[in-house]
């Protein structure tokens, strides 16, 4: 037989803690409303159902968490590479709140290129300076075209999407670069169409 409760407030007999044993479930059915819930930890699996709605403030997530961005944004023209190497887009630093925290760096620009017998773009993100710096990220971007005619000219996005730990609650500066991508590119440019360099910082 299924009985029925019918009280204002539950309270421990001989503590503050209500427990409901193991293989036991509370349920709140249909439209039943709570209107405070305060709990301190919630273990085990919890469940929430249908169209639950919350409201105020939650606290205590310290991972996966944005903490902070900072963007920066350019259509400043760079004028023409022919040289090889690297040559510095933009630049912008920021300071983590925490040594463990991630930064996921986001950058993206468009390029001009001419054609030799190829029009390739090659870009890194460096923490810190070109010359001094890490370059972060496993491998060079590259983007282009191959075996084209000489003297044309394309216009193509670069991007990267790159997780750096600097392990630093120092201010740190990362730098965007592009350059040549191959011995048969004639020259690259950035032209003035904008480029974005987007830092945020994830707790770990």
């Amino acid at each position: 037989m299924t009985g029925i409760i019918k009280t204002d407030q539950l309270q421990g007999a001989q503590s503050t803690t209500i427990t409901i044993p193991t293989g036991n479930k509370i349920s709140i059915i249909d439209s039943a409303t709570i209107g405070t819930l305060n709990a301190t930890t919630m273990r085990g699996t919890t469940t929430f159902a249908d169209s639950a709605v919350f409201s105020g403030a939650v606290s205590g997530i310290t991972t996966g968490k944005v903490l902070q961005m900072v963007q920066s944004s350019s259509d400043a023209d760079t004028g023409t590479l022919t040289a090889s190497g690297d040559q510095e887009l933009m630049n912008l630093a920021i300071t983590p709140s925490a040594a463990t925290s991630k930064i996921l760096i986001l950058a993206q620009s468009v390029i001009e290129v001419v054609t030799g017998s190829s029009g390739i773009i090659s870009s890194k993100v460096y923490r810190g300076t070109i010359a001094g710096g890490t370059q972060v990220g496993n491998n060079p971007y590259y983007s282009g075209l191959l075996s084209q005619s000489s003297g044309h000219t394309h216009y193509i996005t670069l991007s990267h999407s790159i997780v750096d730990a600097p392990s630093t609650t120092s201010a740190t500066t990362y730098t965007l670069t592009f350059g040549r991508g191959s011995g048969g590119t004639t020259s690259v440019r950035s032209f003035s169409y904008g480029r974005h360099l987007t830092l945020l910082e994830i707790g770990a």
